[in-house]
């Protein structure tokens, strides 16, 4: 008798263990399970964009700034091409070459991006940094001129020119170009174009002289003498593979995207402008969820805040970014 109750207790243990196991899961389809435990990776990741997870890369993608379009039928002929917020595109004739370095005539697209406001910034993951000290910016924008599928470049010392309307233009910003970075945007100065204050039909802009094509950005050092860090940290469930984090000064389009401590499970970001104020920006794509989180701060001496982001719908994530001026 002991040892049939032995057994009898040996199989109800047996048979509990299996109602648990698939209590906790839930059928879809016809075969399929799935568990309903939370399976989300917590882990942090080396720093670098082929470590972002899948999810949040699709994020990063769909809020990116499309180009405008325009076609042109002769590339090689002299023309002005007009782009939306009081842009136009100058190309003297024969300015363009392909890649075998034969002068490219015949049908292109010329594609423009620019990009004038924060959130277009962030929607762009760009950082608007020079070698770890903070920029001023204007604006940032890129001309490409595509042809057959593959983009062209200026010929010889041939130049082209842009002028972009804005009638708070400023003199004494700089051309930057972009230069690759381990894991976040980085700006150079560039000798290969030039920008001043002008006028175009009447309309106060920016007058941009290029001798090389593809990203480039209009901006100028902060002037402060001190300068100050900051450090933020979030709730277990955002990792440096599934969040951005971003400082959003109010002087003058200032963006530092915060870079990512793996060992301390933190963002941070440093050489600060001294007495400035703004914001601090987080953006989640977690199991096909996406969060949000803001922070506004004085940056008067080294800070840590902890972000508690809430979850967004995309429609509400896209509202924000169009916002930040």
């Amino acid at each position: 008798m002991k040892y049939i109750r032995s057994m009898t207790s040996t199989r109800l243990i047996k048979i509990l263990f299996v109602l648990l196991v698939f209590g906790s899961c839930k059928k879809e389809g016809k075969d399929v399970f799935t568990s309903s435990v939370d399976t989300t990776d917590t882990v942090w990741v080396d720093n670098s964009p082929t470590n972002t997870k899948t999810d949040f890369q699709h994020l990063l993608d769909t809020l990116s700034t499309p180009a405008e379009i325009q076609q042109v039928s002769d590339i090689k002929s002299k023309q002005s091409i007009s782009f939306a917020d009081d842009v136009v595109v100058e190309v003297p004739a024969n300015t363009f070459k392909d890649e075998s370095g034969r002068q490219a005539e015949g049908p292109a697209i010329v594609a423009f991006w620019y990009l004038n406001k924060r959130g277009e910034m962030i929607r762009n993951h760009f950082s608007n940094i020079s070698n770890d000290e903070a920029l001023k910016t204007a604006f940032a924008f890129k001309l490409s001129i595509i042809q057959n599928g593959k983009e062209l470049v200026l010929s010889g010392n041939k130049k082209t020119e842009l002028f972009l309307g804005d009638d708070n233009a400023e003199s004494g910003f700089k051309l930057y170009k972009e230069v690759p970075a381990s894991n976040r945007t980085n700006w150079t100065t560039t000798s290969d174009g030039k920008i001043s204050v002008d006028k175009h039909n009447s309309k106060k802009g920016y007058s941009v002289e290029l001798e090389q094509l593809g990203w480039l950005l209009a901006g100028q050092e902060f002037k402060s003498d001190k300068t100050t860090s900051i450090t933020a940290s979030l709730p277990k469930l955002f990792t440096n593979a599934n969040t951005k984090l971003y400082v959003l000064l109010n002087d003058r389009k200032g963006i530092l995207e915060m870079g990512q401590d793996k060992n301390q499970k933190s963002f941070f970001a440093n050489n600060i402008p001294t007495n400035s104020s703004g914001v601090v920006v987080s953006i989640s794509s977690i199991n096909n969820s996406y969060y949000l989180g803001t922070q506004e701060v004085e940056l008067k001496h080294k800070l840590h805040i902890k972000l508690n982001p809430n979850i967004v719908s995309l429609a509400e994530l896209d509202a924000y970014m169009n916002n930040l001026q």
